[in-house]
């Protein structure tokens, strides 16, 4: 276990704070403001042993993690609207996202990168994804360090890669989920055209296409890999147009997925792995 020094303990006050600033912000290893900077400088470490330490004390609830051994694992092509899906659905119940897209955006802003993606840009976005991913990486591995509730948000295109994790997260105790979000590929193209005017990141048509095919294909093999805690929404509605009626049966669906994950998570009906863990911790 880290000991920290006495001036380590006296900075911990802000690790919380700083570990979320620097959660959005991580590809960069920067944070919003240069409090990170100068405490991580007054405890002789650099910003990159600072963040993971802010990192490591944000994950350290442990058994008192309020998600404790649950792996929500989010699909969904490009345009389908998985954010707000996620947000609308699983907000509250303390499962922390992990998500390498959004390091990539944010790093890519920094850089100066153009967000509709241009092929000229290939080599510095390649490189800029690669530390992204790295870092999301490290993020997962310290979640699943603590057992710590998750969201594998990604787009789902490769079955056998959520195969091989969800038997990894399985392993360790947790009990996993899917949330399959769909939107016809009309409806996907045309949210990724207008996150692009919106000064957000487009996908390039091709690969927006081939994932979106691929996503939709994997939709049989997701259902049976998940069975009964497999969840689909179709966010295909829009509804800035979509009569009361529509919207009113949308948000049903919407509020009862979220009243069915929070009653998953509060009744800590935990597996034998995941109950063997706890209690040899609550022993130390």
């Amino acid at each position: 276990m880290y000991q920290r020094s006495k001036t380590t303990k006296t900075s911990f006050a802000l690790v919380s704070q700083l570990a979320e600033e620097a959660d959005s912000k991580s590809a960069c290893c920067q944070f919003k403001s240069d409090r990170g900077h100068q405490i991580a400088t007054s405890i002789n470490i650099s910003n990159e042993e600072y963040l993971m330490l802010g990192f490591k004390q944000y994950l350290s609830e442990g058994v008192h993690d309020r998600g404790i051994f649950h792996a929500v694992f989010m699909a969904g092509a490009p345009g389908s609207g998985k954010d707000t899906i996620m947000h609308k659905v699983l907000a509250g119940h303390g499962l922390r996202e992990i998500n390498s897209d959004h390091a990539l955006t944010h790093a890519m802003k920094q850089h100066n990168l153009d967000l509709k993606m241009p092929d000229s840009e290939q080599p510095q976005r390649d490189l800029i994804r690669a530390k992204a991913k790295a870092t999301t990486d490290v993020k997962k591995k310290l979640s699943l360090e603590g057992r710590n509730g998750i969201i594998i948000n990604g787009t789902g295109h490769d079955h056998e890669h959520i195969a091989k994790l969800k038997d990894h997260v399985e392993s360790l105790g947790y009990k996993t989920h899917m949330l399959y979000v769909h939107a016809d590929d009309d409806t996907s193209k045309k949210r990724n055209i207008s996150r692009g005017q919106m000064g957000g990141r487009t996908i390039p048509e091709k690969i927006r296409s081939e994932t979106w095919n691929k996503v939709h294909d994997n939709k049989l093999h997701y259902q049976k890999m998940f069975g009964k805690n497999f969840h689909h929404v179709d966010n295909s509605l829009d509804f800035g147009k979509a009569p009361a009626e529509e919207k009113q049966n949308q948000q049903k669906h919407l509020d009862k997925l979220h009243k069915h994950f929070r009653k998953e998570v509060e009744s800590k009906k935990f597996t034998p792995l995941a109950q063997n863990w706890i209690d040899n911790r609550l022993r130390k």
